[in-house]
């Protein structure tokens, strides 16, 4: 199974406006929209420190490198990426007359953050510092980005470290929540393998009991390399007991 860290970094809008305070923007005000300016990648279990990098000032293809990669992909891991990376990604590929990737499976490490935890912020900065792996580059914020549109190469190597660390805290974030991870793809159905946790692809899964539902009765397995929870595709046979009410 290929599964691809993946975080982007886009430029601002540029748009005439009136004032500093409570602007509504019209259409007619914008003069350059914002784009991608610049991707990090990394296959997940990759040898320690390779990743991948594509930035508008570095090759004027690297959209196509990305989509390459995507086309690829088993499933793509990313932070807020349902809503932002990955719409922004596909409104590149069309513009630029593209069809979609083959299709991939999604794991929003932000989702997992909202929907299994309540921390003080969800910030992905706030949660890995609290989660001691690691923290986001520190940098001058808009002075950044006004600098690597300007063609400034010092910016640009700042830019292209701060997108880099950014993968590689995905990497360390999901391994710490994956076994909070709902609806994890199945790793057993890419490697063949019934013997082994559907969500690591760990051989250490031993025999915890049963888990109910409506529909039956399922042995129940614990993974004792990430701590996933897991249960058998068919359930226990129950035929012997009475269906409906009494």
């Amino acid at each position: 199974m290929k599964i691809l860290m993946l975080d982007i970094e886009t430029s601002p809008h540029k748009a005439y406006c009136w004032g500093l305070f409570d602007q509504r923007i019209g259409l007619n005000q914008i003069v350059e929209p914002g784009s991608t300016m610049c991707w990090a990648a990394r296959w997940y279990g990759a040898p320690e420190g390779e990743f991948s990098f594509g930035a508008e000032w570095e090759d004027k293809d690297f959209i196509g490198q990305i989509w390459d990669m995507l086309d690829e992909a088993d499933a793509v891991i990313h932070y807020n990426g349902k809503k932002f990376d990955m719409p922004t990604l596909n409104w590149e590929f069309i513009q630029q007359g593209g069809t979609p990737p083959a299709p991939y499976k999604e794991i929003d490490l932000l989702q997992t953050v909202r929907q299994k935890f309540r921390p003080a912020s969800r910030k992905l900065d706030y949660v890995a510092q609290e989660l001691g792996i690691g923290e986001k580059i520190k940098h001058a914020g808009m002075d950044l980005w006004r600098g690597c549109m300007e063609g400034d190469k010092d910016s640009q190597e700042q830019m292209k470290a701060y997108n880099i660390q950014d993968v590689f805290l995905l990497e360390e974030l999901y391994e710490k929540l994956l076994p909070w991870i709902g609806n994890h793809p199945n790793r057993q159905l890419y490697s063949g393998d019934r013997d082994t946790c559907p969500s690591c692809g760990g051989s250490h899964v031993e025999y915890r009991g049963y888990a109910y539902s409506n529909a039956g009765k399922f042995r129940r397995f614990r993974c004792n390399d990430c701590g996933s929870w897991s249960k058998s595709p068919k359930s226990v046979d129950t035929s012997n007991l009475r269906g409906g009410n009494i």
